[in-house]
């Protein structure tokens, strides 16, 4: 009955892993979580290892390789993606074209991206960011424009 027990205990334990894996990679790829809250659901796994189940104590070192492996490769995912989407809307425009149409196509992308508008000294300027593996992480596409025409695009990276 043990045996059994311990079998149960071990393969729900690697299903929690899997679905945990899925889950932060699936987030981190679609939504940029920040990071904080991956090594939170961490904590708190590794926590229900070490005080809920003799069976996940024995196998818990390979599956926080596996959770950790695979956190790894979401952030590394995220980054990319918050790159090339960066990147991308850079490059629809070109210097001497309309800047009502960058702003346009900002208010297209929706909610995933944060985006800013505002004017100093004449020159009107369109700030997108896109967050990578953390909210300390974001890639920006910076669009400047006077009287209604782009005078300057601008990709940068910054991160803490």
């Amino acid at each position: 009955m043990q045996k059994i027990l311990t079998t149960i205990v071990t393969v729900v334990g690697w299903l929690l892993v899997g679905v945990l894996v899925f889950v932060f990679f699936i987030g981190f790829a679609l939504t940029g979580l920040p990071l904080f809250v991956s090594i939170t659901a961490l904590l708190i796994f590794l926590g229900f290892k070490v005080f809920y189940s003799p069976a996940l104590k024995r196998h818990g070192w390979w599956m926080s390789l596996t959770f950790v492996a695979a956190l790894l490769g979401s952030c590394t995912l995220a980054e990319n993606n918050a790159e090339l989407n960066a990147k991308t809307f850079c490059s629809h425009f070109t210097v001497g074209g309309d800047f009502s149409e960058a702003v346009e196509a900002a208010n297209a992308e929706g909610a995933s991206v944060r985006k800013r508008v505002y004017e100093a000294s004449g020159t009107k300027t369109l700030a997108l960011g896109y967050d990578g593996s953390s909210a300390f992480s974001s890639h920006k596409c910076n669009i400047d424009g006077v009287d209604g025409k782009i005078t300057r695009i601008q990709y940068w990276h910054y991160s803490f």
